[in-house]
């Protein structure tokens, strides 16, 4: 919606954001472990930057920081990286509860998955590009191009206390009504 009016000067276009159910995404308040969750997608998901993923794991990995993985699994040999596989909602929840840090790169398409980790109550790492310059504000979700400073930047954001106040923004129920309103006022 904001690239929208900025580039297009559209005036009927209503703000609007991945919902997300935080009846199931949400944040626990449980005591959580200087960890890291990391979508990973292979090589299948380009726009999923698999390449600077790997990359990452290994620095965070080889510097004593857990790495839980999913969906696809990580071949490599160390002990700070724990592959998931494929999880169910309730089970990606509690993982985002278990960790501080959440990291998923959206370069071709915006994806859900940082929002839900965001509304678990991580500290979210996002790839800086043109599908999360718009919608994920900079308050809240930390944009990276490259692997460079990824140690310092995960241990500032162990230590960044969690602020929530972005949720009603993707709460699904509130992008419902904004569907609704939109459709109503375009009759």
């Amino acid at each position: 919606g904001n690239y929208f009016k900025n580039v297009y000067k559209f005036n009927n276009i209503e703000s609007s954001y991945m919902g997300v159910k935080l009846e199931i995404y949400k944040n626990l308040n449980l005591i959580r472990e200087n960890s890291v969750a990391i979508s990973y997608y292979e090589d299948i998901k380009p726009g999923r930057r698999p390449d600077l993923v790997r990359k990452i794991i290994d620095i965070l990995s080889n510097n004593n920081i857990k790495c839980y993985i999913y969906p696809f699994n990580y071949e490599k040999n160390n002990i700070n990286i724990i592959n998931l596989g494929t999880l169910t909602e309730e089970q990606l929840n509690n993982l985002y509860n278990k960790c501080k840090v959440g990291i998923v790169f959206s370069n071709t398409n915006p994806s859900r998955l940082g929002f839900e980790m965001y509304a678990s109550g991580l500290n979210v790492i996002e790839y800086e590009s043109e599908f999360t310059k718009y919608d994920l504000p900079d308050k809240y979700f930390t944009k990276i191009k490259d692997e460079t400073n990824i140690l310092t930047t995960v241990n500032e954001l162990f230590n960044k206390p969690y602020d929530n106040s972005f949720l009603q923004n993707i709460d699904i129920n509130c992008d419902f009504k904004n569907f609704e309103k939109f459709i109503n006022k375009n009759l």
